[in-house]
């Protein structure tokens, strides 16, 4: 389709939003899961229901990150007011990795407190001895925690 990258599109926030949350929509429909979308501006992007039980329910915020030096550097502000997410807010931080093709799950839990940024190791390091966290998918973490 594309002879090289020159002829390959700017992508703007907007654009790159987009792919990011139809990505992490395709992923989780695929683990299971329902879909809801806000119809307002809210804190997140999407709401995750468990099939079964539609009382059990997720907000999540989608994000694109593209690697860099092996890692992928999430922000966690939100647009506008420039202010960190809180606990009520976002249940989980879904990460699109466009260079990847891969989505990755973090709880807010696991965010230390007041963190304007995260960075989570996708490539190993040139280091042989580094074990790394487990990169999980989002309907393991779920039955892990119950």
């Amino acid at each position: 389709m594309f002879k090289d990258k020159a002829e390959i599109i700017y992508l703007d926030k907007n654009h790159k939003g987009v792919i990011a949350e139809t990505a992490v929509e395709k992923d989780l429909m695929i683990q299971g899961f329902k879909i809801a979308e806000p119809k307002d501006d809210l804190p997140f992007d999407l709401i995750a229901l468990t099939a079964n039980d539609w009382s059990n329910f997720y907000k999540i915020q989608v994000k694109y990150c593209k690697v860099k030096n092996g890692t992928v550097m999430l922000r966690l502000l939100k647009p506008g007011n420039r202010k960190p997410y809180t606990d009520k807010e976002v249940d989980f931080f879904a990460v699109y990795v466009t260079d990847k093709d891969i989505c990755l799950y973090i709880p807010y839990c696991e965010i230390p407190s007041g963190s304007t940024t995260f960075s989570i190791r996708i490539d190993p390091p040139s280091d042989k001895f580094f074990g790394g966290p487990e990169i999980h998918n989002f309907q393991k973490y779920l039955k892990m925690r119950v």
